[in-house]
């Protein structure tokens, strides 16, 4: 057998190792600055966190350690400034960043110790001017803040402050829309390039980030304001959300409506993790989408199967079939994934109308959403007919309940979606845990066998059962 010499096996890991370094040279890598915030919102952790979801590489340097939960800041403690110095030189002379991004710097000997050890890099800078926290704590110190943007001025691509550090830096006060010119190009004056203003702090139903450019071309981007007061993180995951997108080649004009766009997404889905304020995630939207795309590929993987199966249309009822699965903690329909159409009967066969999605089915998944008010890990269901015999051959194989559609109340019919959920509710009241529900029907109302699942291929099973049985398989 054909063994490779010693000097061909060192050539090959050469080249792999030039290989690794090429790759790993088209990768994008952003560096923040920034204190570490122990409750993980903001800060360093922030930044480490908005990166990644980004698909950006981060490096980070610690500048202070601050003690910290959602309701309070109670200690800062500054990193002292050689060591700051050591960090930044230590990683941009071993991984150049795109990017790099500046947070919490609290004090003038750190900023200096900063801006000396990034007068060598050619990248630019996103400086977000933390002076407070949400709660009013002082992070920059009194003498400080006047010579932040000058430190950083040779590199200093864009500023990213709220309107009371807006305020601050150019010494007016922004009370109307026009106002948000003047304070910008007293910014620029300081040192920044280009300057973004967001919105969060003002007042009104529509919140608008400002975007004055080294060119003079103003950008405005506007939403509806979400109704939350206060958020810890939201300023300083902007940053870094602009910071990742300019780090992955993107220009200002298009990072500044990226960057607003997922942080709209992240604020929508803020939640609390103790008893302050609520906190921004910026993994919440990518993990939902996970979550999300999983769903879809799991029910499309079900409804393949339902295709091939022979003799699924004798179940199929008048009204048709659909089969749902639910996300985790789902909410409402849209969060149930099913078939957009229904299930029909093609011969002997079922046969999908359309492809799955979330919020297309509405009975079937109010009764998942019903269900999971007793087991949230019940996520799926599929209707199919109802007679005597596929009674019997649930009864004697699962765990089953029923609901009479003639003992709904007035109001309850009155309100379309409803019946099924108030059903799946009364049904599961009589007998907690049941994996199948059926209902006998009502005036102009067809009757229906439901089977619950943990997930569609739980359901697919029981439905092999019964299917098998019907046809004495």
């Amino acid at each position: 057998m054909f063994k490779k010499s010693y000097d061909d096996l060192r050539a090959d890991m050469k080249m792999d190792m030039k290989m690794r370094r090429k790759n790993c040279q088209m990768r994008h890598i952003a560096l923040t600055i920034a204190g570490s915030d122990s409750s993980s919102a903001a800060g360093v952790q922030g930044d480490l966190r908005m990166f990644s979801a980004l698909g950006v590489y981060a490096c980070t340097v610690v500048t202070a350690i601050t003690v910290q939960n959602t309701k309070e800041i109670i200690l800062v403690a500054p990193v002292e400034d050689d060591l700051v110095f050591h960090q930044i030189s230590c990683i941009i002379s071993d991984i150049p960043p795109s990017a790099v991004k500046i947070g919490m710097i609290h004090n003038v000997p750190a900023i200096k110790a900063a801006a000396n050890a990034l007068r060598s890099i050619k990248c630019p800078i996103v400086l977000d001017p933390v002076m407070h926290a949400t709660n009013k704590t002082a992070l920059l110190e009194d003498d400080a803040y006047h010579y932040l943007l000058s430190a950083f001025a040779s590199n200093l691509h864009a500023i990213t402050p709220n309107i009371p550090e807006a305020e601050k830096l150019s010494g007016k006060t922004i009370l109307r829309k026009t106002d948000f010119l003047e304070v910008a190009k007293k910014i620029q004056k300081l040192g920044a390039k280009n300057v973004i203003i967001t919105g969060g702090h003002g007042r009104g139903k529509i919140m608008s980030d400002y975007l004055l450019q080294e060119d003079g071309k103003e950008v405005w981007i506007s939403r509806s304001r979400i109704p939350i007061k206060d958020l810890h993180g939201s300023g300083c995951n902007f940053s870094s959300a602009l910071a990742a997108f300019i780090a992955k080649g993107s220009s200002l004009s298009d990072s500044f409506e990226l960057a607003n766009e997922f942080m709209h997404k992240v604020i929508q889905d803020a939640y609390f993790i103790g008893r302050g304020l609520p906190v921004t995630d910026p993994f919440f939207p990518v993990h939902n989408d996970a979550c999300r795309f999983k769903v879809l590929q799991r029910i499309q993987e079900a409804l393949d199967c339902l295709e091939s199966m022979k003799n699924l249309g004798h179940l199929i009822p008048e009204t048709q079939s659909n089969i749902v699965f639910a996300l985790e903690g789902a909410n409402s329909i849209d969060d149930v994934a099913g078939v957009k159409g229904r299930i029909v009967r093609i011969g002997n066969r079922a046969k999908p109308t359309m492809h799955a999605q979330f919020g297309s089915s509405y009975h079937t998944a109010n009764a998942i959403l019903a269900y999971q008010k007793f087991n949230p890990k019940i996520r799926s269901a599929m209707n199919i007919r109802y007679d005597r015999r596929i009674k019997s051959i649930c009864s004697s194989r699962f765990k089953i309940s029923h609901y009479q559609r003639d003992k709904e109340s007035k109001q309850i019919k009155a309100r379309d979606g409803r019946s099924i959920f108030w059903g799946v509710t009364e049904a599961l009241r009589k007998k907690p845990g049941a994996e199948i529900i059926y209902h006998t029907g009502d005036i102009g109302k067809e009757a229906m066998t439901m089977i619950f699942g943990y997930e569609p291929f739980d359901v697919i099973n029981k439905l092999k059962i019964i299917l098998g049985e019907y046809h004495g398989i």
